[in-house]
């Protein structure tokens, strides 16, 4: 550009500006009418000078009020004319009770209202109202009503309250489907609803504010509520609520089902996570289709005989013995079972309908009570052949730091509103031995059968992978042992010793398995063939693998030489599904041992590190996730993983540094997956604080578990490293070698892991931030021992500048420059970060007119 066409864009720049900021001063303090004149009631003047924050030296104009007035609150004002609110033509909400008014005329063309409260009024003409056709809530207690017929057209009302006057028909209401009516009682809400959290409840859903009274008649057309985890202990007043079809209460303190008993319309009922022990009030509750009963104290399924409507009941978590009631549910497609006390499923057997059954921590001869073509019928079946999604470029495209979940995944304790498919897809890759939620292990005469209720597991695949298009699905075998009940005690591959008896594993509550037998290597390289074909799973992972297995104590149990047949095993395998499969990962746990004799057949090594940590240890762990990335077949998959320190709270100082180095020694040593855990492996423990809401209510039950591979998601997981820049020989680099100083490039910055034995200061070649730290913008920064940091390049884009089109039309014009000289003084739109918006901002936007 020449510097005469500069001066021709500065010069038109200017007289722009002039104008706009004219029009800016224009509409701010023009139109200087007389106030009194067109609004006379100075009460109200009042009120709408407070809300607007207009001075009483300054004019209160008709086009200020018109622009700017879209909410007012005037309770208790005096007010007795409306005059000149005819001209607040964007005002949505407007909340007047306890004055004068009398005449609601000024109200006629305010169309946009959403909220109108004129309750204690002196109103008996609701006819200026009719044409109000957005009205949502609309309160006019207390006034001088006879005739509602000019409300019946507001079809978008949902909230009407009209206590305290005289109608005696409220017919012409009949036709509005989604109005909730409060009509004549005074009953105080205490009185027939007790509980103060309920009443919260039903307030919030029906959107009530604290000064209309709450009446039995208000919740009687409410068809749905939501009241779950709010400590509820009563639930006397919903009795009036006849016309709710789903009511959602999980996680309370309930006990008392009566006020529910005549709730016949009611479809959908969840009461999960209560202390309910009688259901006898839902006896007659015949049009439930859906119920929640899970984590309750329910021993008694009788009075639930007659709900043959059922379509889907949960039973969880309760010490429920016999199933026979619900011989008769002819409708029920879904049952979820949880329960060691339960020892026999024949009373499903009729159940023609049910497709689909999930049974979990049940007693071990509980499956041989259901024929295997009845688990056919549920849904489930041996073969698939579904088409598998490309695993290597899920492998190669994801970003890091990448996250995975042993096991499962366990849960992100500090997360807990996401639902199961959104933390699964947190992880970038995760095994489980059920990794859907309608898979199980089944054991027949002929072993144990992994069946797949295929179409739902596919639907859940692909719902994480639409959140997460790059997890990666692995389906843990237990090749080395088997719980109680999986296979009968006279199978003939259990591991036995001198007295015949067979071997319980340590620590693991689990029976070991005699894997050296032939046959029974034959049958687990059938299954793994069989869980290749099937697309729904990228790989296998197995438990306790060593390549050192004469050196191990039970060695001397086995039947065949252990160490060869665990290798021989591993190869039949490998060779197996890649027959079926190109890309199909095995990944293995080592816990810190290298395993050369395996390393031809397997993708990645879980490195269950196990606590406590030394320098030298940490050494250790470095040595051996390096050699596995050296030597490991491609695509690689190795899976770091450190314990926090259990003596403090997970998200203590202490631990979030131990997270930040097993974070960044994954990040520098390897391509893998990285994850830091609770490591609470006892089933039975303490917690020096509650580690989630309401944990302790598991904690009191006695129900017995584990938080092994539980785990909290920091915000350092959330660095946009990127990936990294140059391939193996960057792994495991050192800082201008210093010993125990490891630092490696990705594309948006660096990773750096520190357990030299002490601080350390690095020198970057450009300025960078630390993601922890919040240190920002320089090159040099220092490092503790026993740490690590994630540092950002400023060049990587992670701030994104403000769009200069503000009003969001698809290019910069004058209407853009019109919003920002409006806002002058104000925080927003602050174009160039200067914490106000001024003149400077301006001469952006008139810089960028035509831009997009």
């Amino acid at each position: 550009m020449t510097m005469k066409e500069k001066l021709c864009k500065s010069l038109g720049f200017q007289f722009l500006l002039l104008s706009v900021v004219g029009i800016f001063v224009y509409n701010t303090f023009a139109y200087a009418e007389n106030e009194e004149e067109w609004m006379p009631d100075p009460a109200l003047r009042e009120a709408i000078r407070e809300k607007l924050g207009v001075p009483a030296d300054t004019p209160l104009t008709q086009a200020y009020v018109q622009l700017r007035l879209t909410g007012l609150r005037g309770i208790s004002k005096g007010i007795v004319d409306l005059t000149g609110l005819e001209h607040a033509t964007d005002l949505q909400s407007l909340v007047l009770n306890s004055n004068k008014i009398s005449d609601l005329s000024p109200l006629s063309g305010l169309t946009g209202l959403v909220f109108l409260d004129l309750g204690n009024n002196e109103i008996s003409d609701l006819s200026p109202l009719a044409d109000l056709i957005n009205l949502e809530v609309l309160g006019l207690s207390g006034n001088q009503i006879t005739d509602v017929s000019p409300l019946a057209g507001l079809v978008n009302l949902k909230n009407l309250t009209l206590i305290g006057n005289e109608i005696a028909d409220l017919s012409p209401l009949a036709g509005l489907a989604n109005l909730w009516l409060c009509a004549t009682t005074s009953i105080p809400a205490e009185d027939w609803m007790p509980d103060p959290n309920l009443r919260k409840a039903v307030r919030q859903k029906l959107s009530m504010p604290m000064d209309i009274l709450l009446t039995p008649a208000c919740i009687t057309q409410m068809k749905n509520l939501d009241i779950r985890a709010m400590n509820i202990t009563n639930l006397t007043g919903l009795e009036h609520a006849v016309n709710l079809r789903v009511l959602i209460a999980y996680d309370n303190q309930i006990q008392d089902l009566r006020p529910l008993a005549n709730l016949k319309e009611i479809h959908y009922l969840n009461l999960g996570v209560n202390q309910i022990s009688d259901l006898s009030p839902l006896a007659g509750l015949v049009t439930l289709e859906v119920l929640g009963l899970s984590s309750n104290h329910i021993r008694d399924l009788s009075p639930l005989a007659g709900l043959t409507n059922l379509e889907d009941l949960s039973l969880g978590s309760n010490p429920i013995s016999d199933l026979s009631p619900l011989v008769g549910l002819a409708s029920l497609k879904k049952l979820s079972l949880n329960n060691d006390q339960i020892t026999d499923l024949s009373p499903l057997v009729g159940l023609t309908n049910l497709e689909d059954l999930r049974v979990s921590n049940v007693t071990k001869d509980i499956f041989s009570t259901l024929p295997l073509s009845k688990w056919m019928q549920f849904g489930y079946d041996e073969t698939c052949d579904l088409e598998g999604v490309p695993i290597s470029e899920r492998v190669e495209n994801r970003e890091h730091p990448s996250i995975f979940g042993a096991f499962g995944g366990g849960i992100i304790i500090n997360l807990p509103e996401l639902t199961w498919a959104e933390a699964w897809a947190y992880h970038d890759l995760t095994w489980s031995s059920l990794l859907f939620t309608s898979t199980t292990w089944l054991p027949t005469p002929e072993g144990l059968k992994h069946l797949v209720h295929i179409e739902t597991a596919r639907k859940q695949r692909d719902n994480i992978l639409s959140l997460n298009p790059n997890t990666i699905f692995i389906v843990a075998m237990n090749y080395w042992a088997a719980n109680p009940g999986e296979y009968p005690d006279d199978w003939p591959y259990w591991a036995r010793d001198e007295l015949g008896s067979i071997i319980q594993a340590e620590d693991h509550g689990t029976l070991l398995i005699d894997f050296t037998y032939p046959g029974y290597q034959d049958y687990m390289v059938k299954r793994a063939i069989a869980l290749a074909k099937c697309g729904l799973f990228d790989g296998i992972f197995f438990d306790v693998w060593r390549d050192d297995w004469r050196n191990r104590e039970m060695a001397p149990y086995y039947t065949y030489d252990v160490h060869e047949a665990a290798i021989t095993m591993l190869r039949r395998i490998r060779e197996g599904v890649d027959e079926v499969r190109d890309d199909f990962l095995i990944i293995v746990n080592t816990n810190r041992s290298k395993i050369p004799r395996s390393a031809p057949y397997v993708n990645g090594t879980f490195m269950e590190t196990i606590d406590p940590y030394s320098h030298a240890g940490l050494a250790e762990i470095e040595s051996t996730l390096l050699w596995s990335e050296q030597n490991l077949r491609e695509p690689q998959i190795n899976c770091l993983e450190g314990w926090a320190d259990k003596t403090e709270p997970l998200d203590s100082p202490r631990n979030q540094q131990w997270m930040r180095l097993f974070t960044t020694m994954g990040l520098t040593h390897s391509d893998g997956y990285v994850n830091f855990v609770s490591g609470i492996l006892s089933l039975e423990h303490e917690h020096l604080s509650d580690i989630w809401k309401e944990h302790s209510k598991t904690h009191d039950r006695g129900i017995k578990h584990s938080h092994l591979h539980d785990h909290i998601w920091d915000n350092f997981y959330d660095a946009p490293l990127g990936r990294p820049v140059g391939g193996d020989e960057t792994k495991g680099q050192l800082y201008q070698n210093r010993e125990g100083l490891f630092i490696r490039e990705f594309t948006n910055g660096w990773a750096v892991y520190n357990r030299s034995g002490k601080e350390q200061e690095i020198e970057f070649p450009e300025v960078v931030s630390g993601v922890a730290s919040g240190i920002e913008e320089k090159r040099g920064h220092v490092l503790s021992d026993l740490d690590g940091e994630i540092y950002l390049k400023s060049a990587s884009g992670l701030e994104t500048a403000p769009t200069v089109d503000v009003n969001g039309d698809g290019t910069v014009n004058v209407l853009d420059l019109v919003v920002v000289a409006n806002a002058l003084g104000k925080a927003e739109p602050d174009l160039n970060g200067d914490g106000v918006v001024n003149i400077q901002d301006l001469v952006i936007v008139a810089n960028a007119f035509g831009n997009p």
